[in-house]
């Protein structure tokens, strides 16, 4: 998956959840980070590699780390 489609299919999915209050994307050559804001003190942020097809998530909360995924391969 290409770059521009994993933005478009991510930021679709995402818009349909209430909670996700706004989202910040910013791409490199062939990396994606995207961050969805759930609140002030809360985000998500996702990270798309489209060399490797690998994303990773980590969810951030209040300034620490409470959960990640790693080289998540999608498909």
């Amino acid at each position: 998956m290409e770059t521009e489609e994993f933005i478009r299919k991510a930021l679709s999915v995402s818009s349909k959840f209430a909670w996700i209050k706004r989202s910040e994307v910013s791409k490199v050559k062939d990396r994606v980070r995207m961050r969805l804001w759930l609140d002030k003190s809360s985000f998500i942020d996702a990270y798309y590699t489209a060399e490797k097809a690998i994303t990773s998530y980590t969810y951030i909360e209040s300034g620490k780390r409470l959960f990640g995924a790693n080289n998540m391969r999608i498909g």
